[in-house]
């Protein structure tokens, strides 16, 4: 085959290359888990397709980076994303518990 060939081939470049969130498009993500894991209508009787579709609809509407993201894409990084997450929070709670009198919610 020439190199002239070779360059026509398609390559597998962009499966390989792997796209960085930035803190906007975690926020994002975060922000749309909750919206939709807190819908009084639906609530916990989503099934997990149709829950991360509503994910994936809320996301791409408030989604301001040009990075496409897959409804895969989000659920894989929620669950990378989701400890930390977790960790945060229960150390939230422990801080707000010691809330002092005068403090405010930024003072955490």
């Amino acid at each position: 085959m020439s190199q002239h060939q070779q360059k026509l081939l398609p390559t597998n470049d962009k499966k390989n290359k792997k796209t960085y969130w930035s803190k906007e498009e975690e926020m994002l993500l975060a922000k749309a888990w909750l919206q939709i894991s807190e819908d009084s209508i639906t609530g916990s009787q989503q099934r997990d397709k149709e829950f991360w579709r509503r994910i994936s609809v809320y996301y791409e509407k408030s989604n301001t980076s040009n990075v496409a993201r897959t409804q895969a894409n989000l659920k894989t990084h929620w669950h990378y994303m989701n400890p930390f997450a977790v960790a945060f929070n229960q150390m939230y709670i422990v801080l707000k518990s010691q809330h002092l009198s005068g403090w405010s919610e930024d003072d955490l």
